[in-house]
This record gives C-alpha cells, structure tokens and sequence, in this order.
C-alpha cells in the first residue's frame, strides 16, 4: 500500500530514502522502493534481514559508527535541501485532544493507516 502511494509522488527512481521512524516495517518499505543502487539512511538499528537481502544497496544507521559523518553531513545540508525542494516535506496532521491523542496515532500507525504524513 505504502509502496503504491509514493509511487503516486514520483515516478522517478528514489535514490535515497531517510527513514525517520525506522520500524521494521518502515525499514523494508523504504528498502524496497530504492532504485538500483540506492541508499537508505535509518535512525535505528537496521534489520537483519535489510542487510543481507540487496548487496548493490547501501544502509546507513545515522550517527552510529561509520554512517556517523554521512549523518552530520545530511543534518546540516537538510535546510538546504528542503528549502530548494530537493527534499519534500510530509504532510503534518495535527491529532485531536493534545497529549491524549497520541495512544490513537500510534494505533492507526500500527494498522498502517498512516501514508506520507506526519502525526503531530
């Protein structure tokens, strides 16, 4: 589904992919959209299985290890590139009832109810 929807967004190949939320789940859709020779940048652990399955792609957990200067560079370029449309934004929906909301976000980010937006 979520595969679908992004390629509703751009039919060009995706080179990079910054998985800021980093599940499993995220882990393998953005694993699965890269174009050949691709990059995903994670901000955890990868997944076993992300690691072993594609050797032409490339997987940075950011700040960690050797990924740590890739990720430096990314965190001060990306104002650069959001400003010069290189990189888009999600859309943000603002979740009702404040800080009682979010048990609610989360359960509809479980069920996957959640496609290229941000829950604030």
């Amino acid at each position: 589904e979520l595969h679908a929807e992004i390629q509703k967004v751009s039919a060009e190949p995706i080179k990079v992919v910054f998985d800021a939320l980093s599940s499993p789940e995220t882990q393998a859709t953005g694993y699965a959209i890269l174009a050949e020779a691709g990059s995903i940048v994670l901000l955890d652990i990868p997944a076993i299985e992300l690691l072993d399955s594609k050797p032409s792609h490339r997987v940075f957990p950011a700040f960690v290890g050797e990924s740590k200067e890739l990720g430096i560079k990314l965190y001060r370029a990306i104002s650069g590139l959001l400003e010069a449309g290189e990189i888009k934004t999600a859309k943000v929906e603002v979740l009702p009832r404040g800080l009682n909301g979010i048990a609610d976000g989360v359960k509809r980010l479980e069920l996957n109810q959640v496609f290229s937006e941000k829950l604030v």
